[in-house]
């Protein structure tokens, strides 16, 4: 029988959020997880610097707002914590799109639409990356040859690319920025892969990625 993670090794995070009740949820949803301790929650971005350096949390986990700016709240905790990891939790009706999320250092996306098992998927991933993991390596495109071996789908590799690029929580167009093709195209494929895989909405293809265990593959790092 397995038993939990001492205090000292698990994986301390940080939440940043205005809303009370959001964050209980987060609390509830955080402690479902075996290894991950919560060591702070912030309301704003410099209450989260505050306690991101003072408890060197591994991870952020930042609920975007309005007020806050993302990129800088990512290059200020960095002063004091360099090794952090950040994940967005964000609606698909970001102001800057989850391009600009990728370039604010961002190293993880989870859509507010997503069934929970995502963003304990993301964390989890995040938790078991090497201390050594570079930074610039994040935002690299996903390519067919690169794909999990273990997708046994009906899908064509371009399909593959494309249902992995929706798990990372990027709109139409990012992924037609990304994959170099028209948006056009890109519906074309989410019509395919839809009818190939009898799922109506992307919310139900985020099921069936999570269903694959490909829920962490490079969650937009």
């Amino acid at each position: 029988m397995s038993q939990r993670e001492s205090p000292d090794s698990s994986f301390a995070l940080v939440t940043v959020c205005k809303s009370d009740l959001v964050r209980l949820g987060l609390q509830a949803v955080l402690k479902t997880h075996p290894h991950v301790r919560l060591v702070g929650e912030a309301i704003n971005a410099s209450d989260a610097e505050e306690i991101v350096a003072r408890e060197k949390p591994r991870a952020l986990i930042v609920v975007l707002e309005s007020e806050i700016d993302v990129a800088d709240l990512a290059r200020k905790v960095r002063i004091s914590a360099p090794t952090i990891r950040i994940i967005a939790i964000s609606d698909m009706e970001y102001r800057h799109g989850t391009s600009g999320l990728l370039l604010s250092g961002i190293d993880g996306i989870v859509l507010n639409i997503q069934p929970v098992e995502i963003l304990l998927a993301t964390v989890d991933y995040l938790r078991r990356l090497p201390g050594s993991f570079r930074r610039q390596e994040r935002a690299e495109p996903t390519s067919s040859s690169s794909l999990p071996e273990r997708l046994d789908s009906p899908l064509t590799d371009r399909e593959q690319e494309i249902a992995l690029l929706v798990g990372q929580g990027l709109s139409n167009k990012d992924i037609a920025d990304r994959l170099h093709i028209s948006t056009i195209t890109v519906r074309h494929h989410l019509t395919n892969l839809f009818q190939k895989l009898g799922i109506s909405t992307r919310l139900k293809l985020l099921r069936w990625i999570y269903q694959k265990g490909l829920a962490g593959c490079g969650p937009a790092v």
